[in-house]
């Protein structure tokens, strides 16, 4: 069974759990087929047993899916172990933030906060760092950074509280970053902001190839930087024009990085 996956897991506690769990879901299917052999039991453990086999069957079930879609997804073995590290437990609980959105679904709310249990602040930037200079932190930078004319030092900025968003529904930038403020200038970061975001807090990027959106000024207009990390933790910085009408769609639970004081 591919749940023996586990056994290459190094956290002894884990696998031991896990283990003890598959024993006890073959104990009880053991038990269970015995039919006329077995002893009566009353009503209420019957009952019991019968949740137990059917919630592990469940859970065994959703083991062996996994494993074929990361797979499928052209995943490895190591990216399902790393769900038993502190960093897989923050895409643990992505997981369950979609899954539990799907009961949510026909909400007005085009964002939900994420981050309101921890306090985010940026530190003081003198303005001077670019995004178009940011070639330590990304491993590729859109070239309309400097076609665009972005390549433009910003003001300096002291420090600055931060709420990271999801999607909810499906929206443009004007209605995802309008439905916060309807004076989207007040959500706008610095470039030197967003780099030093990236740097301090990159465990609150979206990962896995999805995008969180920065909106920074530059020149007079409106741009939105999409940072994405990928399977391998690698950063791309891509740049669009917040007037873009292209329509996001909330079931890949992109993200949004903007100052606390701007919510409404």
């Amino acid at each position: 069974m591919e749940v023996i996956f586990f056994s290459k897991v190094r956290q002894k506690d884990n696998l031991r759990r896990v283990v003890s769990l598959q024993d006890r879901y073959f104990d009880i299917r053991s038990w269970c087929s015995k039919g006329r052999g077995a002893r009566k039991e009353d009503n209420v453990t019957k009952k019991k047993t019968e949740t137990i086999v059917s919630e592990l069957e469940i859970f065994m079930k959703i083991l062996s899916n996994l494993v074929r879609l990361v797979k499928k997804s052209g995943g490895k073995m190591e990216n399902i172990h790393s769900l038993a590290t502190s960093e897989g437990s923050a895409r643990l609980e992505e997981i369950a933030r979609i899954i539990a959105r799907k009961g949510k679904e026909g909400s007005d709310k085009f964002l939900e906060i994420i981050s309101s249990k921890e306090e985010l602040v940026l530190d003081e930037y003198d303005g001077k760092e670019i995004l178009a200079n940011a070639g330590d932190v990304f491993g590729y930078l859109d070239p309309d950074l400097i076609r665009w004319g972005t390549d433009k030092k910003g003001p300096a900025t002291g420090k600055t509280p931060i709420a990271v968003y999801e999607m909810a529904r499906n929206g443009t930038f004007a209605k995802l970053f309008g439905s916060l403020n309807e004076d989207v200038h007040k959500l706008c970061l610095t470039q030197a902001q967003i780099r030093g975001f990236v740097l301090k807090y990159r465990k609150w990027l979206r990962a896995e190839n999805y995008v969180t959106f920065f909106l920074f000024r530059s020149s007079n207009k409106m741009f939105v930087a999409g940072v994405m990390m990928n399977y391998e933790n690698k950063l791309t910085l891509t740049l669009r024009h917040f007037e873009d009408t292209n329509e996001w769609e909330a079931q890949f639970c992109h993200r949004l990085v903007v100052p606390r004081i701007a919510e409404t």
